[in-house]
C-alpha cells in the first residue's frame, strides 16, 4: 500500500536525479555562491574570526594550553596578540588579583609580550594590593623585580616631566599637588 506524500517530500530532490524540474542543484554553483564572509566563518582560525573565537570571555584561556601542547606557534602568537590587546584595553578595570593570574599564565606559557603588558598594568597597582594576594608569591622573582623596576621607571618619567614642565620653583620646592595628579594613575587601589 502506497503512503501519501506531503509537499515537503516533493520539494526535496532525489540523489542522482538530473532533471531540473525536480529541483536538482549543481554543487559547483552552490560553492561559488558562498560569500567571502561565509568562507571566513567556515573556519574560526581565519584572521578575521580570531576576535570572534577569542571574544568569548574564557575561550582563549582554554585554547592556550592546547596551542602549547600541540606546539602550534602561529596560533599561539595569535592568542598572545589577542591577550595583549585585551590587557591593554582593560588595564584600568583589571584588579590586582586578576593581573596576578594573567602574569602567572604569561609565565607558564612563556608569552613575553603578554607578560610585559601585564607587568605594565601591575606596575600601576599599589604595592600592598599586589603583595597581599596569596598568589603573588607564585610569580617569579624576576617578574616581581620587573614590576618594581617598571613602577620606578614610570615614576621617574613623571618626576622628570614635572621638573622640565616648571612644576618646581627656583628653590627646587616640589609642588606635591600637581605631582599627585600625574601619579594618580600609578596608585590604582584594586
Amino acid at each position: 500500500m502506497e503512503q501519501p506524500r506531503n509537499e515537503e517530500e516533493d520539494s526535496i530532490p532525489e540523489v542522482g536525479s538530473s532533471s531540473e524540474d525536480e529541483g536538482s542543484f549543481d554543487l559547483d554553483e552552490d560553492l561559488e555562491a558562498v560569500t567571502s564572509h561565509e568562507q571566513n566563518l567556515a573556519s574560526p582560525f581565519n584572521e578575521p574570526n580570531i576576535a570572534l573565537v577569542f571574544g568569548q570571555k574564557d575561550t582563549v584561556h582554554h585554547m592556550l594550553p592546547l596551542a602549547e601542547e600541540y606546539q602550534t606557534d602561529d596560533f599561539k602568537k595569535r592568542i598572545e596578540k589577542f591577550l595583549i590587546n585585551s590587557v591593554q584595553s582593560q588595564s584600568d578595570s583589571i584588579t590586582s588579583e586578576q593581573i596576578i593570574v594573567k602574569i602567572l599564565e604569561a609565565e607558564r606559557y612563556k608569552l613575553n609580550g603578554y607578560l610585559n603588558a601585564c607587568i605594565g598594568v601591575a606596575s600601576k597597582k599599589q604595592v600592598h594590593c599586589l603583595t597581599e594576594s596569596h598568589r603573588f608569591e607564585e610569580i617569579s622573582q624576576n617578574t616581581q623585580l620587573k614590576i618594581g623596576l617598571k613602577r620606578m621607571e614610570d615614576i621617574d618619567k613623571i618626576y622628570n616631566n614635572a621638573i622640565s614642565s616648571g612644576y618646581t620653583s627656583r628653590q627646587n620646592q616640589f609642588y606635591m599637588k600637581d605631582l599627585g595628579t600625574h601619579l594618580k594613575p600609578y596608585m590604582q587601589d584594586n
